[in-house]
Order: structure tokens, then C-alpha cells, then sequence
């Protein structure tokens, strides 16, 4: 059997991403990220999603506001009709 010892580079990725090792590195990493680069993108990210359902669920209040005085409008007006017709 010829069995390979694995390579370097193979070992550095399989211990960096090790939960503890990944941790310890982005902890360390962190210390010297004095502008907060870091983390900047999923800010970013997670904000402009935010606002993007909050921009959302406003149009569909809009949306469901203006079906509601159609509805009551649409009601009015056959009221005031049948009672012209009497």
C-alpha cells in the first residue's frame, strides 16, 4: 500500500479551520483591526437587509391601506346610489 503522508498545506487548512484554532485567529485578528474592517461587510449586509424588509412591509401597509378605502369607497357609492333611487 502506498500511502501518502499528507501535505503540508493540507494540514495548516484542516487545523486553521478547526472551530478553536478559527476562533483563537479571528479573536487575534480583531486586535489589531483598529478601524473594524472586520466585520464592516456583514454590517452591511444584515443593515441593507434590514431596511430592505422594513421598506417592504411599509408598501404592503400602503398596498393593503389603499385596497381598504377602495372597498370603502366602492361601498359608498352603491350606498348613495340605491338611496337616490328611493
Amino acid at each position: 500500500m502506498n500511502k501518502q503522508a499528507p501535505s503540508f498545506h493540507s494540514l495548516v487548512l484542516t487545523t486553521v479551520s478547526s472551530s478553536p484554532v478559527k476562533s483563537f485567529l479571528k479573536g487575534a485578528a480583531r486586535t489589531v483591526d483598529l478601524f473594524g474592517q472586520l466585520d464592516q461587510a456583514k454590517y452591511k449586509t444584515t443593515e441593507k437587509n434590514t431596511d430592505q424588509e422594513a421598506i417592504r412591509r411599509d408598501w404592503q401597509a400602503v398596498g393593503k391601506d389603499i385596497a381598504s378605502a377602495v372597498q370603502t369607497y366602492e361601498r359608498n357609492q352603491k350606498s348613495s346610489k340605491s338611496a337616490t333611487k328611493k
